[in-house]
């Protein structure tokens, strides 16, 4: 039987959290032979957007065949699905809130309404779907259960709504959607639409392009393109979200 050794756990329930000791308890006693790697247990509260994002960005860093859990679920309990579904050779498991919307969109993409209790823990509490629902899945995935056994096929999953960058005459408005641990913020304005030439104001800051962290000068507002291929802004040495007053910050705009 085809193994899948590698299980990514993603949730909001915080680091020393009992829950995700019982998510582990459960997958390691149906899949003792997979390796579990957390992504993050530091999601806001709630925050399904931010979760999708986290995901969307290194899902596809680990190997092929790796299943994805993912545990941010203000729905619990409620008449919500869930998911496991199949791309481009990972597998992701949770809950049909838009959290796994960008990848049940991709080509070639096939998607399971997991509707077949005989796969899991018994008995199901109503507020912790995540142990009792989605690790049992995830688990049988990664030993190797075909997806199509675990659910009915599905074609339309819940979408999250995305404000992306506006243009607005000669400028490109945009928002700050995350900040790291070390205060940089990050926009949803692709880099590519901000050519270095550009002006990059938030309120009354304009800040300065760099092409890495440790270029400008102190206390001054930076911006660059980020890992992930969006501006962020930074502060050299410092943190820019503390500088800014985030998350009480304002637009960003971008003037060609």
């Amino acid at each position: 039987m085809l193994r899948r050794s590698v299980i990514t756990l993603l949730s909001d329930f915080g680091s020393d959290s009992v829950y995700v000791a019982e998510l582990k308890g459960v997958l390691l006693g149906l899949a003792s032979e997979s390796q579990i790697v957390d992504l993050s247990h530091s999601i806001s509260p709630y925050n399904v957007a931010q979760a999708e994002r986290f995901l969307r960005r290194s899902a596809f860093l680990f190997p092929r065949g790796t299943v994805h859990l993912v545990i941010v679920d203000p729905g619990v309990g409620s008449a919500r699905k869930g998911l496991a579904l199949y791309v481009q050779g990972h597998y992701f498991v949770g809950p049909d809130n838009g959290v796994l919307s960008h990848f049940a969109e991709l080509e070639g993409a096939k998607i399971v309404n997991l509707d077949r209790p005989e796969f899991f823990r018994k008995p199901i509490a109503p507020t912790f779907h995540g142990r009792d629902i989605f690790a049992p899945v995830a688990a049988r995935l990664a030993t190797g259960m075909l997806l199509e056994s675990l659910g009915s096929p599905l074609k339309v999953v819940e979408s999250l709504q995305h404000q992306g960058p506006r243009e607005e005459g000669k400028s490109i408005k945009g928002d700050i959607v995350d900040a790291d641990r070390f205060g940089n913020l990050m926009t949803n304005i692709p880099a590519v639409l901000a050519p270095e030439s550009a002006d990059v104001r938030i309120g009354s800051h304009k800040a300065q392009w760099v092409k890495c962290y440790s270029e400008g000068s102190g206390n001054t507002l930076l911006a660059l393109e980020g890992s992930g291929g969006f501006v962020e802004l930074a502060l050299k040495e410092g943190s820019a979200a503390a500088f800014l007053g985030y998350p009480d910050v304002g637009e960003v705009s971008i003037c060609k």
